[in-house]
């Protein structure tokens, strides 16, 4: 798997408290599908934010980046 996918996947993931009602100590980890999907598409609107630099058209980035947050649902 790609490396970058890995980091994503990381970030997505915490380590939750799941001590139980005796006292024993434990963690656990979990996966945040809805943070992963949002990382991916953060990811993607960066590379078209470095592409259009690259072509020196912002206005590409602009557009593309706006479609891409309101088809996905990614606020920032």
């Amino acid at each position: 798997m790609n490396e970058r996918i890995l980091e994503l996947i990381e970030q997505a993931t915490e380590t939750v408290d799941v001590s139980d009602k005796l006292g024993m100590p434990g963690t656990d980890l979990v996966f945040d599908k809805e943070k992963f999907a949002e990382l991916i598409v953060k990811e993607c609107i960066r590379e078209i934010g470095y592409k259009s630099v690259e072509l020196l058209d912002i206005d590409f980035y602009t557009h593309y980046q706006e479609r891409l947050k309101k088809h996905f649902g990614v606020e920032k």
